[in-house]
């Protein structure tokens, strides 16, 4: 399948079975997502999530929760709760360049799913889940980590981790 770069139109691509955007920044290209942290911090607070799913929009029923906003400016990240639960949605693979700090100081997280998380092209992953202190347990084995160059303190203060997956990690 080929892309017309000169159209400004968003494009539905795909990445073996997963679908990716062509997303325009001005006249760039840009594969993927601009997935936003601290857009998430702000639509997912640490202060109340004990939950976040990262999946596609038809694998999740969202008819009782309620829809905070969007986690990227084209507006293809959605992020929905219904209480303590997030659920951070797309049609498209959730692509991060970075996921700093990402879960720092989730001190109520006792759960994590990473669906729909493509990790390939992260190169910083410090403090991603410091200070996760009641999370026992977290599946990482579907993360592409071969691009992460800093991942110092990673699981700083995970102090009740004892069942980490890292297969594949």
């Amino acid at each position: 399948m080929g892309v017309n770069i000169g159209t400004k139109a968003a494009q539905k691509m795909y990445v073996g079975e997963h679908p990716v955007k062509a997303i325009y920044k001005g006249s760039e290209l840009v594969w993927g997502n601009d997935f936003n942290i601290d857009r998430f911090h702000e639509l997912c607070p640490a202060a109340t999530a004990t939950a976040v799913t990262f999946d596609y929009k038809a694998a999740i029923d969202v008819s009782d929760c309620t829809m905070v906003g969007y986690i990227d400016t084209a507006e293809t990240i959605e992020a929905w709760n219904n209480g303590t639960e997030y659920f951070v949605l797309s049609d498209y693979e959730i692509r991060p360049r970075s996921c700093a700090r990402l879960f720092q100081v989730y001190k109520f997280l006792t759960t994590i799913v990473f669906n729909n998380f493509d990790t390939s092209a992260v190169t910083d992953m410090t403090y991603c889940f410091a200070g996760c202190s009641v999370l026992t347990a977290l599946d990482l084995s579907g993360l592409d980590t071969h691009a992460v160059t800093n991942m110092s303190s990673l699981f700083g203060s995970c102090i009740k981790l004892t069942d980490l997956n890292l297969s594949g990690f």
